[in-house]
């Protein structure tokens, strides 16, 4: 059972759930992490990234993970790295930054999002 404060906590935050992407020729053995502008995803550091993870119920090669934010983060620009297990990585080089913008209407609420196929265009996201 959650507490208030648990509750309270879970108001002060975004929750972005899943947000995935489709890297349909991973090898096996690597990683995916989610990087970006903010510290709690890596400030452009994978080893401070979000590791996601691949699931056989979300299909070969989806990666996803479930993530919360402070209400404070306005706005988030990421990308993804593949780690790959034999060393080196690989960036997402063909496009921008992806972007998210959020704020006060994003309070306490839960938002989707479907971020397409590695280095290609963004996908859609939705609140839930």
């Amino acid at each position: 059972m959650e507490t208030s404060l648990e509750l309270q906590h879970a108001f002060d935050r975004t929750l972005f759930s899943p947000l995935q992407v489709a890297v349909p020729n991973v090898g096996p053995g690597d990683q995916v992490i989610l990087v970006g502008s903010n510290p709690l995803i890596g400030a452009w550091d994978p080893d401070g990234g979000i590791l996601l993870s691949c699931s056989a119920a979300l299909g070969a090669g989806i990666f996803s993970e479930t993530l919360s934010m402070p209400m404070e983060v306005n706005s988030l620009e990421y990308k993804y790295v593949i780690k790959h297990l034999g060393g080196g990585r690989t960036w997402e080089e063909r496009i921008q930054n992806r972007r998210l913008i959020l704020g006060d209407t994003m309070k306490g609420r839960e938002l989707e999002v479907q971020d397409g196929e590695f280095d290609r265009k963004q996908g859609a996201s939705r609140l839930v």
